[in-house]
């Protein structure tokens, strides 16, 4: 029974709602947008040779993976927390512990200023320069790993899948305007499956609806496209989905690909609403 009741506090504080604090000062970091947060944070880690651990976007926190150092010859380790709200991150230093032979036990009093400098502070400003930098802010979201970055072109098989545009109808719900081009030697029959609307945090999805400029005779969910030739392709976002923008959200699509013969799957992340496509984008 004592090992069940220790195995629940493990876990619950290993969460990461569950944060140990010290008494290290907090840093607070206004004006940074909840369309560009992660993507800094995560490149403002990378650049200071750290990594992304548990990440829960729908609930505005981050952590780092185990930043691990010696001191006096015992190891020592943290997380670094980051929490979004407001348009303002805080970050902090959590869950600080010292390898003892028992195992870990948590650390008493504060960081060294020179260890505060190279973890927490040295963070925070990389955060702050990318911020304040357009063009470090389009580098984060397009490098990211954490929130894959939006693309107006991607590909199922030899079909190349542009969007032209994306608009609300009166009631908000997403419209997105497709040009998919066969763009092999051979011709393809392509029908779009489970076509899921997901919030990025996993919260809320939709069916979306298809609409082919071209659709096969005996099928109107598929297109046959022969080498070279393109049609349109509408996709409505399901009833009773309302929004007023899609960035944090994925269009989570899966495509049958000649005749049953292969399923492939397609994503596409933070897609802006409305939106026209750019040469490039």
């Amino acid at each position: 029974m004592k090992n069940i009741i220790y195995l629940i506090l493990i876990l619950t504080f290993s969460s990461i709602n569950a944060q140990i604090f010290g008494n290290d000062p907090e840093i607070k970091i206004a004006d940074i947008t909840n369309e560009n947060v992660w993507q800094i944070t995560e490149m403002a880690l990378v650049e200071n040779e750290f990594s992304v651990g548990d990440f829960k976007p729908g609930e505005g926190l981050l952590n780092s993976n185990w930043i691990t150092w010696k001191s006096i010859m015992i190891n020592n380790r943290a997380h670094l927390h980051f929490s979004y709200n407001d348009n303002t991150l805080t970050v902090r230093i959590a869950n600080r512990s010292y390898k003892t032979d028992k195992g870990w036990d948590e650390a008493i009093g504060k960081l060294s200023k020179k260890k505060y400098k190279v973890i927490v502070q040295a963070v925070a400003d990389k955060i702050n320069e990318i911020n304040s930098n357009p063009d470090l802010i389009r580098k984060a979201v397009k490098n990211s790993k954490l929130i894959p970055a939006f693309s107006a072109i991607n590909m199922v098989g030899d079909v190349k899948i542009k969007l032209l545009s994306s608009e609300q109808n009166e009631n908000n719900r997403p419209i997105f305007k497709f040009i998919v081009t066969n763009t092999g030697t051979k011709t393809i029959k392509l029908a779009m499956l489970d076509g899921d609307f997901h919030n990025q945090s996993g919260i809320g999805t939709a069916r979306s609806r298809i609409y082919w400029e071209q659709p096969n005779e005996s099928n109107k969910s598929t297109t046959i496209l022969q080498p070279g030739n393109y049609t349109n392709l509408e996709v409505r976002i399901g009833q009773g989905y309302y929004l007023e923008s899609a960035i944090g959200y994925a269009m989570m699509t899966k495509w049958e690909y000649n005749n049953h013969n292969e399923y492939l799957k397609m994503n596409i992340y933070n897609i802006p609403i409305p939106y026209t496509y750019k040469e490039g984008d």
